[in-house]
């Protein structure tokens, strides 16, 4: 689970309910395959409020609906912008490539058009926000290399703190990723994410986690870009697991028509 994040909007933002584990000894891969079955939800809607705020403590606000739905075993994504009206109906589909790349496709409003993310562009903001496109794609944990740091608290909660270094750079966004997962329920509640220089560029905070529907759920994330000083603030403010969504929500036509 090297992608945090949705795999945060949608992975920890969905982390399924699990039964307590016992303290054996673990395997940093065995933790990380743990907390991705454990985010393993068949379909989801959320609505969420978005706020980012600059350098200077400038504010905008923003609000996006949030769809996971699992076809033909590979996860689908759709995030849909709802407000403000400048970005109103800009929309990005996702969808799990088990071999590869995920393919990613976004629809501007403007130009009435949806096109293909391209491999270059993955690494960039995601319409100003604090999450790139490539935090938005899923990864197998065999494309990294993880090892177990330690076990620290964070909050009030035991901690397995775990670092995972891609092992082919030249294709990854981030030098290494450490994450704090939560031993007693296997979800992750922290994210350090590194640059190329192995500097600390961004960093993720579960705020507040719920179980809604028997799932937990982080109804409140913040992640930080401590580089240039800018974060993105997230609060669910309405979850769905159990809504049926139609598998043709997650097409490329679907986007268009808003």
């Amino acid at each position: 689970m090297s992608r945090l994040f949705l795999h945060l909007l949608l992975a920890t933002v969905l982390t399924a309910a699990a039964a307590p584990q016992a303290a054996a000894s673990l395997t940093a891969t065995e933790i990380l395959q743990r907390a991705r079955k454990n985010a393993q939800v068949e379909q989801a809607d959320l609505t969420l409020r978005m706020l980012l705020v600059n350098k200077r403590g400038e504010k905008r606000q923003r609000s996006v609906e949030a769809l996971k739905k699992s076809i033909n075993g590979r996860i689908h994504y759709v995030i849909r912008f709802l407000f403000p009206n400048d970005i109103k109906g800009t929309s990005l589909l996702t969808v799990q490539n088990p071999k590869g790349e995920d393919d990613q496709f976004i629809y501007l409003p403007a130009l009435h058009r949806t096109r293909r993310i391209s491999s270059s562009e993955k690494s960039k903001s995601f319409l100003g926000t604090d999450f790139s496109y490539d935090d938005f794609q899923s990864r197998r944990v065999d494309t990294s290399v993880h090892t177990v740091l330690g076990e620290e608290r964070v909050g009030d909660s035991d901690c397995y703190k775990v670092e995972s270094k891609p092992k082919d750079s030249s294709r990854a966004a981030y030098s290494r990723v450490v994450t704090w997962i939560r031993k007693d329920i296997f979800v992750p509640v922290k994210g350090e994410y590194y640059d190329a220089h192995g500097k600390l560029l961004k960093e993720m905070k579960v705020v507040r986690l719920e179980k809604i529907d028997g799932h937990w759920t982080a109804t409140r994330a913040v992640m930080t870009n401590v580089q240039k000083n800018h974060k993105t603030l997230l609060e669910v403010t309405k979850a769905q697991y159990d809504k049926p969504l139609a598998d043709d929500l997650f097409t490329r036509a679907a986007l268009e028509r808003g």
